[in-house]
C-alpha cells in the first residue's frame, strides 16, 4: 500500500485504463494529481515491480530503523508509480501542490537577476531560511545531503535530480535534526532514486499561455539481470521569458495620485530636482531646503509636474530558462550479503532576466538653477533592455555498500561528493564613473547621452565594456555508516537500534563587483569551510502490535532518538527527539512527537566569504536620540556576520488518522504543529529611528560616562579591509574618538525568534461505479499563530504584523470512464491583512487568490503501437483570474500579490517499450 493519497486517485486511474503519462508537473501536480496529502503510520511504501525491494529493507525518510515509519511522525510518500503516472517534468512543482509547502499556488522560478539567485527548494512550514542563506527545510537525496547552490546562499536545488530518476519522494513536515543534523526545522524532503529499471520510456509535452511558450522531452531506460540493474534518464526543459508588461496586473504605481501614475523619476526623458537634503562643511552638516521638480523636456529642465513612470514594466516577471538533467545509476549484488550502489547525477540550467533599462541619479547643476539631482536612465543610450545571464550547475556521486551481518542487523556505508557552481553576469554602469563623467561634461545627466567629443567617446566605450559578475561555489563531502538491527523481542515485536557516525566537510568560495571586462579575472574570491563530526541513534520499542493487540491497544510504539553534531567553526550541538504511535484500532490512529532542531549559519553568510564593509555618516541622518552636532556613526555594512552560531527550534506535534472499515473509500487526517524558533540570523534595522531601543546588542553609544577611546574604534572595525577603512577616513576618527556617536553593527546577526502553531488537514472519497469512479478530495493547512521578535527583547508582533495568509486548501473532484479520466482542481489561498496608508489607498486586506484547473487523460486499451500509450490535455488556471490586487509592493510584485502565468493549456504524450 501507500502512504500519498495521490496513489487512492491514480488505483482509480489505472483501473479505469489510464497508465503512466509523462505529463508537466506543473499542471500534473495541480490538475492531474489530487492536492489531498495522507498517511498511514503503521505502514510503508511498498518497491514497485521494476524495482522490487524487501520491505523490511526500506529506510523511511525520517528514521533510521528499517521497515516501518518515523514514529510519531506524518508522513507523506510518493511512490514510483506515483510519479511515472503524473509523468512529472519538474519535482519543486509536485512540492508547490503542498498547501503546507510556501510555493502552494504558484510556480517555482529561479534566475533572479543579480547575485541574490534563487533555486527551487522546499520550504515547509513557511519559516524560509532569513538571512542566514540556508533553508529551514532540509533536502535530501537517497538520505544524503546536495551540494548548494547560490551566490549569497547555498540551499540545495530540489530540480537538480530529474523525476525520471526517483523511486519515491518522502515529506516529513517535522524537526528532524535528531536524525540528520542541520536545517531540519520545518521539515525534511527526501527524494529516493530508482536502484532498478528494465526498459523505456519516452514522453514530450508542448503547453502555451499568452505571449508564453514551454516545452519538455524525456526518456528513461535501463537494463536488469540476475544480480543487478544499470539505468539512466535524461530531461530537458525549456520556456519563454515573461515581463512585467505581459501582465496587466504587474503595475508598480503611486496611488495617491488619480489617476494613479508612475511612481519613478527614473524615466527617459528624466527630471531634475533641486534644493532638498544638502550636505555642508559646517553644523549641522546637512540642511533641508525646499525641493522643486523640473522634468526635462528636450535636455532642458523646466520647472512642473515631474516625469513619472513605471520602470519595471520591461523588466522579468518569469525568467527564460533551459534546463538538462541527466542521473544514473548501478545495483549490483555482490553476494547474499553484501550489495553495491552507486548513483551519479548532473543538471545544467541557464536562466535569462531583463532589467530594463539601466538608470542613474547624479549629482547635478543646471546654469540658473540651484544644485541637485539628475534622474534618468541610459536606454537613449544603450536601449530598453539590460539582460543577466544566470548559470546554475550541479553534480554528485554517491557509492554505497549495504552489508548484511546476520540475526536481521545491517551495516550501511556511503562517501558523497558534489559540487554546485552559480553565476551571474550582466552589463553594469561604473556609477562613480558615471557621475565623473557628467562633472567633466563627457557625460549629460539631462538627455541620458554621451558626448560626441574624445572625452564622451572613451566615457562611453568605458561604460559599455563595464559587467556586473557573481558566482558562488559549494562543496560538499560526507561519509557515513550507519548499523541497525533488533536488540531482543518484546510481546509486541522486536526492539530495534541504529547507530551511526557521520563526518561531512564543505567549503564555499564566492566573488562579486563589478569591472571592465578585461578586468574581471581582477574580483577576488572568498572561501570558508568547515567540518562536521556526528554521531547518532535511535530506539524503537513496541509495547504492542497484532501479535499481543488488548482492546483499545492494537498497537502502540515508542521511539527516543538522538544526534551530536561538532561544527569546526562554532562547536557542538545536541538534538533528542521522541515520539509515540497509538492505534487504539485497526482504522484509527493518534500520533505525537516532541524535539529539537536547529539551522546552521550558512558560510555564505559568513564574514568570511562576503567581507566587512564601513559607512560613516552623520549621527542624525535616521534620527539618533540626544546631541547629535557633529557627530558621525560608524557602522559596519554590508557583509557577513561574524561569530553566527546555530538557529534553534523546539518542535512538537500531535495528529490523528482515521480510515474506518466501516465507510469503505474514506479517509481522512489531521495534525496540530507547534514550532518556536529561535536565534535566527536577520540584519538589524539601522535606518529605524527606534533601532537603539530595539537592538541594544548592536551598537556601542560614545557617552561621557563610557566614552571610546581609539583601541575600541579598532577593534570595532578590524574586520574591514584596510583599503575599505582608508577610505572611510577612519585615521580621522582615531586620532579624536569624540568625533564618534556610536560604532554600529548592521551585519547578519543571531537576533530573531519566530513563534507558529497550526493545523494540517485532509479528506479523501473514492467510490467505484458502474462506468469507473468518481474520488473526491480537499486537504489544506490553517495557521492558529504565529509571531515573531525582531531581538530576544522586543515585543511579539503578530499575524497582521507578519501578513500571514493563514488558510492554504486544495480541493478535488473527478472521475473515470474506460479509457478516460477528468478532473477539476480548485487551489485557494486566503487572504491577509495589510496596514491601511495613504500610499495604498488605505487598503487593509489582500484577497483571496482562488484558481481552477482542468486536466483530462486518454489511453486507448489496445495492442500494437498504440499499447502503453498515452495522451494528455491540461488547461491550468481556467478562468484566467489575475492575482489580487494590491496597492503597493509586498515583496512578491507590485500591484499584486501571488503568481499566476495565467491560461496554460498544454499538450502531452508518452510511450512504454
Amino acid at each position: 500500500m501507500t502512504n500519498f493519497k495521490f496513489r487512492n486517485h491514480l488505483d482509480i486511474a489505472l483501473r479505469g485504463g489510464v497508465a503512466g503519462a509523462s505529463l508537466a508537473v506543473a499542471l500534473a501536480a495541480a490538475a492531474v494529481a489530487a492536492p489531498a496529502f495522507a498517511q498511514d503510520v503503521s505502514s510503508v511504501p511498498v518497491a514497485s515491480e521494476e524495482d522490487p525491494v524487501s520491505e523490511a529493507d526500506i529506510v523511511v525518510t525520517g528514521t533510521l530503523i528499517r521497515g516501518q515509519a518515523p514514529t510519531g511522525s506524518d508522513i507523506t510518500t510518493v511512490t514510483a508509480d506515483d510519479i511515472a503516472q503524473l509523468g512529472i517534468a519538474e519535482t519543486s512543482q509536485l512540492l508547490g501542490s503542498l498547501p503546507s509547502d510556501s510555493n502552494f499556488n504558484s510556480r517555482p522560478q529561479v534566475g533572479s537577476f543579480g547575485q541574490f539567485q534563487t533555486v527551487n527548494a522546499p520550504v515547509l512550514r513557511f519559516l524560509g531560511g532569513g538571512a542566514s542563506g540556508s533553508n529551514s527545510t532540509l533536502l535530501l537525496l537517497n538520505g544524503h545531503r546536495l551540494p548548494g547552490m547560490g551566490v549569497t546562499q547555498t540551499s540545495a536545488d530540489i530540480d537538480a535530480i530529474p523525476p525520471g530518476a526517483l523511486q519515491r519522494v518522502d515529506l516529513v513536515p517535522d524537526g528532524g535534526s535528531a536524525t540528520y543534523g542541520a536545517d531540519a526545522v520545518g521539515g525534511v524532503v527526501n527524494l529516493i532514486t530508482r536502484k532498478r529499471y528494465d526498459g523505456l520510456e519516452v514522453g514530450g509535452h508542448y503547453g502555451q499561455a499568452d505571449d508564453y511558450t514551454q516545452w519538455d522531452v524525456s526518456a528513461t531506460g535501463g537494463k536488469t539481470w540476475d544480480n543487478g540493474s544499470l539505468w539512466a534518464t535524461y530531461n530537458y526543459a525549456h520556456h519563454d521569458i515573461i515581463r512585467n508588461s505581459d501582465r496587466d496586473f504587474v503595475q508598480n504605481l503611486d496611488y495617491t495620485t488619480t489617476p494613479p501614475t508612475g511612481n519613478s523619476l527614473n524615466c527617459s526623458p528624466g527630471n531634475y530636482q533641486a534644493g532638498g537634503l544638502v550636505f555642508t562643511n559646517t553644523p549641522p552638516f546637512f540642511a533641508f531646503l525646499p525641493i522643486t521638480n523640473y522634468p526635462i523636456v528636450n535636455g532642458v529642465p523646466v520647472a512642473g509636474p515631474a516625469n513619472k513612470c513605471d520602470i519595471t514594466r520591461g523588466t522579468t516577471f518569469f525568467p527564460a530558462a533551459s534546463r538538462h538533467s541527466a542521473m544514473a545509476g548501478l545495483n549490483v549484488d555482490l553476494s547474499d550479503a553484501i550489495t553495491f550502489d552507486v548513483t551519479a547525477f548532473y543538471t545544467n540550467r541557464k536562466s535569462t532576466n531583463d532589467a530594463g533599462p539601466t538608470t542613474y541619479n547624479l549629482a547635478a547643476t543646471y546654469p540658473g538653477l540651484p544644485s541637485g539631482t539628475a534622474y534618468g536612465d541610459l536606454s537613449p543610450t544603450f536601449g530598453p533592455n539590460n539582460y543577466g545571464r544566470t548559470a546554475l550547475e550541479t553534480w554528485g556521486v554517491t557509492p554505497q555498500i549495504t552489508a548484511k551481518l546476520g540475526g536481521d542487523w545491517q551495516a550501511v556505508a556511503f562517501y558523497n561528493y558534489g559540487e554546485g557552481y552559480s553565476s551571474f553576469s550582466s552589463a553594469a554602469i561604473d556609477q562613480s564613473a558615471l557621475q565623473a563623467q557628467a562633472n567633466s561634461g563627457a557625460f549629460n545627466p539631462f538627455t541620458g547621452l554621451f558626448a560626441t567629443t574624445a572625452a564622451g567617446q572613451a566615457a562611453l566605450a568605458y561604460q559599455s565594456n563595464f559587467r556586473s559578475l557573481s558566482t558562488g561555489r559549494d562543496e560538499i563531502s560526507n561519509g557515513r555508516v550507519v548499523v541497525d538491527g533488533p536488540l531482543f523481542a518484546l510481546p509486541g515485536g522486536d526492539v530495534r537500534v541504529a547507530v551511526g557516525g557521520e563526518i561531512l566537510r564543505e567549503q564555499f568560495s564566492q566573488r562579486n563587483g563589478s569591472a571592465l571586462n578585461t578586468n574581471l579575472g581582477s574580483i577576488l574570491t572568498y572561501t570558508d569551510a568547515r567540518t562536521v563530526k556526528s554521531a547518532f541513534g535511535e530506539l524503537s520499542v513496541p509495547l504492542f502490535s497484532e501479535d499481543n493487540s488488548a482492546p483499545g491497544f492494537h498497537s502502540l510504539i515508542l521511539s527516543a532518538a538522538g544526534r551530536y553534531d561538532h561544527y569546526s567553526d562554532f562547536g557542538g550541538t545536541s538534538n533528542p527527539k521522541f515520539g509515540i504511535t497509538w492505534k487504539p484500532t485497526s482504522w484509527w490512529t493518534l500520533r505525537g512527537n516532541w524535539g529539537k532542531s536547529y539551522q546552521a549559519p550558512s558560510l555564505a553568510s559568513k564574514a568570511e566569504t562576503i567581507p566587512t564593509a564601513l559607512q560613516v555618516f552623520p549621527a542624525n541622518t535616521f534620527g539618533a536620540p540626544g546631541d547629535t552636532a557633529g557627530k558621525f556613526i560608524l557602522l559596519l555594512y554590508p557583509g557577513g556576520g561574524i561569530n553566527l552560531k546555530p538557529q534553534k527550534a523546539t518542535t512538537w506535534q500531535i495528529g490523528t488518522d482515521f480510515k474506518p472499515e466501516f465507510v469503505p473509500g474514506l479517509s481522512a487526517s489531521l495534525t496540530y504543529y507547534n514550532i518556536d524558533f529561535k536565534d535566527r540570523i536577520s540584519f538589524p534595522s539601522f535606518f529605524n529611528p527606534s533601532f537603539y531601543s530595539l537592538y541594544p546588542d548592536s551598537y556601542i553609544l560614545n557617552t561621557a560616562a563610557n566614552p571610546l577611546t581609539a583601541a575600541q574604534i579598532q577593534d570595532y572595525v578590524s574586520s574591514v579591509s584596510p583599503t575599505l577603512l582608508a577610505a572611510a577616513n577612519l585615521d580621522t576618527y582615531l586620532a579624536d574618538p569624540s568625533k564618534v556617536y556610536a560604532l554600529e553593527n548592521g551585519l547578519s546577526q543571531n537576533l530573531a525568534r519566530a513563534k507558529t502553531s497550526g493545523l494540517d488537514f485532509s479528506v479523501d472519497y473514492q467510490r467505484p461505479t458502474a462506468f469507473g469512479s468518481v474520488f473526491a478530495g480537499v486537504a489544506g493547512t490553517y495557521i492558529l499563530t504565529y509571531k515573531s521578535q525582531s531581538t530576544p527583547t522586543s515585543t511579539f508582533q503578530g499575524l497582521d504584523a507578519n501578513q500571514v495568509i493563514r488558510w492554504r486548501t486544495s480541493a478535488t473532484l473527478g472521475g473515470t470512464a474506460g479509457d478516460f479520466l477528468g478532473k477539476v482542481t480548485w487551489n485557494r489561498t486566503g487572504g491577509f491583512e495589510v496596514p491601511p496608508r495613504a500610499a495604498n489607498l488605505n487598503q487593509s486586506s489582500i484577497g483571496d487568490f482562488n484558481i481552477f484547473n482542468l486536466a483530462f487523460q486518454y489511453t486507448p486499451k489496445v495492442g500494437g503501437l498504440l499499447e502503453d500509450l498515452s495522451f494528455t490535455l491540461n488547461v491550468d488556471n481556467v478562468f484566467d483570474q489575475d492575482p489580487p490586487q494590491f496597492n503597493g509592493s509586498n515583496g512578491s510584485g507590485a500591484g499584486y500579490f501571488g503568481f499566476t502565468l495565467g491560461r496554460y493549456v498544454q499538450l502531452g504524450i508518452s510511450k512504454k517499450f
